[in-house]
């Protein structure tokens, strides 16, 4: 097991699920919360119904997909901008730069 600063522990247990034909391997982790989030999380499996670990995944792909996609905006940003700037164009950064 690797235990890492922010409380999150990843153990390397594989588990295979199977879904319909679709065998997923899965591996476990250990997350540590405090009494507010293991609330909130109670309710929301009481909400919908599903387990802790289904709206954990579900939260942490969400969260993950939206993580990507800043990501990806900055980068494109950053790269747009400067392409901008050699065209002659204003980008929004010379805007609020100038208005300052």
């Amino acid at each position: 097991m690797q235990a890492l600063e922010c409380g999150i522990t990843l153990s390397y247990v594989r588990l295979y699920l199977d879904f319909g034909a679709e065998r997923i391997e899965m591996s476990t982790l250990t997350v540590r919360l405090t009494e507010r989030e293991e609330r909130d999380l109670q309710l929301a499996c009481e909400q919908t119904g599903k387990s802790k670990s289904e709206v954990v995944r579900e939260l942490l792909a969400d969260s993950l997909r939206t993580y990507r996609l800043r990501q990806a905006l900055q980068a494109s940003q950053a790269e747009l901008g400067v392409a901008a700037r050699q065209a002659g164009w204003l980008t929004e950064d010379d805007i609020l730069t100038d208005a300052l």
